[in-house]
């Protein structure tokens, strides 16, 4: 358990201030005709990229991502990307809150997977916050993020993680 002491005017209050954010990763390449998706955009593998949907494979993983950064830039307004740590693109919602929240966030492709905090959908609305708006706590395996699992969370106010002191 962890206790948070509160100070008296520093609450969260706005439980919908922070835009979700989740992660690509991409250990290869993929293969041609392999499809993800983010928001309600298919996006599909090609060997080159001649129209909206579709993704450059690329020689490599980091060819890749940066030919991911390209689509999603390129093809969505709800979402920006960017170069992560090694071979990885961090997409961000462009509106914070719920509808940052109601994004899809999956794939269907070889050498890629998609940090979608276990609902389909991009990540959190406020730091500890997975998909479903129920606060998580993760720990470094050192290899890995994991979950603790489910958490009780006496800080919350109306859905509202650290609204208030208490134990999580």
């Amino acid at each position: 358990a962890l206790f948070f002491a509160i100070p008296p005017g520093y609450e969260n209050s706005d439980g919908a201030a922070t835009a979700a954010v989740g992660t690509i990763t991409m250990s290869g390449i993929a293969v041609s005709a392999e499809t993800f998706v983010v928001g309600s955009q298919t996006f599909t593998w090609k060997t080159t990229r001649t129209g909206v949907g579709e993704v450059t494979i690329g020689a490599s993983a980091a060819a890749a991502c940066t030919n991911i950064i390209t689509a999603l830039t390129s093809d969505l307004a709800t979402v920006t990307a960017s170069l992560g740590a090694g071979t990885t693109v961090t997409v961000t919602a462009v509106t914070p809150g719920t509808s940052g929240n109601t994004i899809i966030f999956t794939e269907s492709s070889t050498n890629m997977t998609m940090d979608d905090y276990g609902g389909g959908h991009l990540g959190g609305t406020t730091p500890g916050v997975d998909g479903s708006g129920v606060t998580s706590i993760d720990y470094w395996t050192g290899s890995a993020w994991s979950t603790v699992g489910d958490v009780s969370d006496g800080t919350a106010t109306g859905g509202v993680p650290l609204a208030k002191s208490g134990v999580m």
